[in-house]
């Protein structure tokens, strides 16, 4: 893909006149999805339109145990995942880090907002019957952002889902390697530790 110069001097006009914040978010995005597009990543949809892929990489903690695990998730669920929508966030936490990816700076990012229906509560409260919880990645206009998460969680499947919880957010997994984990699979050695620690 080759960018004439002068599209380039716009793009540059472009971003130069945005706060400091929303400018490095611009940058993130744009060389990820020039790369992308470089690699003719699309996806075609049934009606034949074709979405950019951005591949949307968290820095997520990993944990020892699986009792580092539990004692690090403020909910515990098992549930069925019965619908999804895709919302632009801005969700910074009190020490000012985002809450899922840990950017210090950050505009808006486009999340998979999860409606699960709950089966069992092993660790935490939760009033309703079903519960939404956010992850990085979704389709927000046009473009498909791609994380770990949203590619391998499936509606219609149990998980077993490990949970952080904010005040004024949908809860999140604890990260994007040791969060959910499919109930029907048989001998899932740190799903049935989780479980027992849940006893």
């Amino acid at each position: 893909m080759a960018l004439s110069l002068s599209k380039i001097y716009h793009i540059f006009a472009f971003v130069r006149g945005m706060d400091m914040k929303k400018k490095i978010c611009f940058l993130i995005v744009a060389i990820v999805c020039f790369l992308e597009s470089c690699n003719h990543s699309t996806e075609h949809l049934g009606n034949d339109d074709s979405k950019i892929i951005c591949h949307i990489q968290a820095d997520y903690p990993e944990y020892e145990s699986t009792e580092d695990i539990y004692e690090v998730s403020d909910l515990i669920i098992s549930g069925t995942i019965i619908n999804q929508r895709y919302e632009n966030l801005n969700i910074l936490t009190d020490n000012g880090k985002e809450s899922d990816t840990g950017l210090k700076e950050s505009s808006e990012i486009p999340y998979t907002i999860y409606e699960i229906r709950i089966s069992e509560i092993f660790k935490g409260e939760c009033v309703e019957d079903t519960i939404y919880v956010k992850c990085p990645g979704g389709t927000i206009n046009g473009v498909k952002y791609v994380s770990s998460i949203t590619e391998n969680l499936a509606e219609e499947k149990e998980y077993l889902f490990l949970l952080k919880t904010f005040d004024d957010s949908y809860p999140s997994l604890i990260n994007d390697t040791q969060s959910y984990y499919d109930m029907n699979e048989s001998d899932n050695v740190i799903r049935d530790g989780i479980l027992e620690l849940c006893k």
